[in-house]
């Protein structure tokens, strides 16, 4: 029926139309069209972002550290090279959780 107050016309009252749902098109988007970003949910949106930003910044890292070597800045790359490893790790273990709950919380 109708949701909000409307003004139907009278050919429309006595043959019924206004009680049949409008049909929206559908239109198909693949998953390689940059629209399809647009159609996805907020939830999902963010976790996108979420992992260019941490792989954003692992690679800004790894390049950190390839200039550290090179510049035989040994400590400091060490250093590095060991929070890129854990972080990783951490981040890792982290996202696998937040998939797992997520999961559970669709069920």
């Amino acid at each position: 029926m109708l949701k909000r107050k409307e003004t139907i016309s009278f050919q429309a009252f006595m043959d019924q139309s206004y009680k049949k749902k409008k049909q929206t098109k559908i239109y198909s988007i693949g998953p390689i069209s940059p629209f399809a970003f647009f159609h996805m949910s907020s939830p999902l949106v963010h976790t996108y972002v979420a992992l260019g930003i941490v792989g954003g910044l692992t690679i800004g890292a790894v390049l950190l550290e390839k200039y550290l070597v090179r510049n035989d800045y040994i400590f400091a790359s060490n250093l590095l090279s060991n929070g890129l490893y854990y972080g990783v790790r951490i981040g890792g273990i982290g996202f696998i959780g937040y998939a797992f709950i997520r999961i559970l919380l669709m069920l």
